[in-house]
């Protein structure tokens, strides 16, 4: 799907392959960066200038687009969609917001937490700060920003009662081009990046956007519109305004978003004018134009860019969790929900998530390297994400639709491929955690089905150690009862008595034992039993409540949360050998969730 400040409708195709094409020589190491529906929804790729070598850099089922390298190779920014209550169906109203990553796709990071809509990343010379687009106030005009890219405070550069859009930093880094409609039809204008000197640099008489510096900055490339028929062509225009010329000149055919090559000889661009959009090259004079792709799904907004052969360092991440912050859980200590990691004494916490939606329930991989989670985007919406055991990385992995309609407590495969969750089909009209049902899906987000299709309500509780057994919680024979079943919803076994609630089990590392909260003594307190039921034991005992119990790695130690003492929800571990009762946690705010590294 096309998408601009200004939107413009395209239609979607069916994905093919692609045939690379020769043209003129561009500095060593150039490739272009890109982005693509081939592969079913818009991604970031990167080509060489001829055509070939295509790589894959996002894999995300919400859109990502509007990629643009930074000026040392190193690092990409990109808009997303991933952050949408709705971002399978949000199209052309999504709030989309910036992200960063290193030059092979991996340590994805949101940039900043802005209201509205973020958007069209262009770097600094010098690499350390971005421009950007926002609609802050929720008014449908962007603003122009600049934010550091190792973090902080988002800086207005311009924001007026005009839609201002579509920024590019000037190769010196004195002024920011750009796109406005406050002289009635949209030209091109600069700004210093302080705000002041603005002027005008093109007025073609029709709608002048997305203009592109040359990198000796002498001179500006364009496009112009014939909103609202359908044509668009490339111009170039002096920095200081004058000698305007045409380089297209197509009728009912769309040329633009144009890019410089390194050296200034070329230019790149999308247009559809062999039927749908594919990406071109041309001479600054517009001739010898080479078509780089073939295929029958739209590539868009094109840039050449040269990546650093190393890749980059480890730029701002939220936090840094080393070996010894064994332990995630949840905390609103920050205001939201946020997942956190601490060491198994209960120090040095450090927050992991960022996000201005709430993030429940971690789950560690097997080996130990991500942590998945779920998301309430909002109340109609909740979804899974993985991400890596810094922090870094975020991949929104279910869609909350279909059968992933509000995902909710994730657990891994013994093996790392697969993710088990509850879902609730059918919310009415929230999700509310009633008449839900079990599913899994792998863990690259493909491939997801549902376990149960019944009235009652069952809820995931993770795999046996051998991955032959799924524990789980159901009401389906009057009140929460622990149950057992085969992947294929075969051998359904109750383990635990109808005369009292019984829920939140927990495997034993080494698939032993069960842990588990059960009321049959007067309140909720922990309790163990063997992996067939028997043999209960009493863990805790405690007049207040104690809730979701995971083990330690070494089998030794059982976690919990509990509102003893006083508190409103702290993290608090058991040892099994004598039962006595440590506090982990002691911040303001509800502290829950946690679970062990492995």
């Amino acid at each position: 799907m096309r998408k601009l400040g200004l939107v413009v409708a395209v239609s979607i195709l069916v994905a093919q392959s692609m045939v690379g094409f020769v043209g003129a020589a561009e500095s060593a190491g150039t490739k272009i960066l890109f982005y693509s529906e081939r592969d079913g929804n818009a991604e970031v790729y990167l080509m060489d200038t001829d055509g070939s070598g295509l790589q894959r850099l996002t894999t995300n089922p919400a859109n990502e687009w509007s990629p643009a390298g930074s000026p040392d190779g190193t690092l990409i920014a990109f808009e997303s969609e991933r952050d949408d209550p709705h971002p399978a169906s949000c199209f052309p109203n999504c709030t989309t917001t910036l992200y960063l990553m290193r030059a092979d796709g991996s340590a994805e990071r949101r940039l900043m937490n802005l209201p509205g809509p973020e958007g069209h990343p262009d770097w600094s010379p010098d690499g350390r700060s971005l421009v950007f687009q926002a609609d802050r106030n929720n008014d449908g005009k962007f603003e122009i920003y600049v934010i550091p890219v190792a973090g902080g405070e988002a800086t207005l550069v311009l924001g007026d009662s005009f839609d201002n859009m579509a920024p590019d930093w000037s190769p010196v880094g004195d002024e920011i081009a750009f796109s406005s409609d406050r002289d009635g039809q949209y030209d091109v204008f600069a700004v210093r990046v302080d705000g002041t000197g603005l002027r005008k640099i093109a007025d073609t008489g029709l709608d002048d956007c997305f203009p592109a510096w040359a990198p000796d900055g002498g001179s500006v490339a364009f496009f112009a519109a014939r909103w609202p028929t359908v044509g668009q062509d490339l111009f170039i225009v002096g920095s200081d305004g004058t000698g305007l010329r045409r380089l297209t000149s197509t009728q009912r055919v769309v040329d633009e978003d144009p890019s410089w090559s390194p050296d200034g000889k070329r230019i790149v661009f999308q247009s559809d004018r062999d039927g749908n959009f594919e990406i071109y090259s041309m001479g600054v004079d517009g001739s010898d134009v080479i078509r780089l792709t073939r295929h029958t799904r739209g590539d868009y907004w094109p840039s050449y860019w040269s990546p650093a052969s190393s890749p980059a360092p480890a730029f701002d991440a939220p936090t840094s969790v080393d070996g010894d912050h064994a332990i995630a859980f949840v905390s609103t200590r920050s205001g939201r929900a946020q997942i956190y990691a601490m060491n198994p004494d209960g120090s040095d916490p450090v927050r992991l998530t960022n996000e201005p939606y709430d993030d429940y329930y971690p789950a560690w991989s097997p080996d130990g390297s991500r942590i998945a989670y779920y998301v309430h985007l909002s109340w109609q919406s909740w979804a899974l994400v993985v991400m890596n055991a810094d922090g870094t990385g975020q991949r929104q992995i279910t869609e909350s639709a279909g059968c992933a309609a509000c995902a909710m407590g994730p657990h891994w495969s013994p093996d790392g491929t697969k993710i088990g969750f509850s879902v609730e089909p059918n919310p009415r009209p929230t999700c509310e955690m009633k008449a839900t049902e079990l599913a899994v899906v792998n863990a690259d987000g493909t491939g997801c089905r549902r376990l149960t299709d019944n009235a009652a309500n069952d809820l995931f509780y993770g795999w046996s150690p051998d991955d032959a057994t799924i524990l789980f919680v159901s009401n389906r024979d009057g009140s929460d009862q622990v149950y057992l079943m085969g992947e294929d919803g075969s051998g359904v076994r109750r383990l635990t008595d109808p005369g009292s609630t019984n829920n939140m089990p927990a495997w034993s590392p080494d698939g032993a034992r069960i842990a588990f909260v059960s009321n049959r003594d007067g309140n909720d307190d922990i309790y163990v039993m063997n992996a067939d039921g028997s043999n209960v034991i009493r863990i805790t005992s405690d007049p207040s409540h104690d809730w979701m119990p995971t083990w330690s790695a070494d089998g030794t130690e059982i976690l919990f949360s509990s509102d003893r003492g006083g508190s409103q929800l702290d993290i608090y571990a058991v040892r099994l050998d004598d039962l006595a009762v440590r506090r982990l946690t002691t911040a303001a705010g509800y502290d829950y969730e946690a679970t062990w590294r492995r």
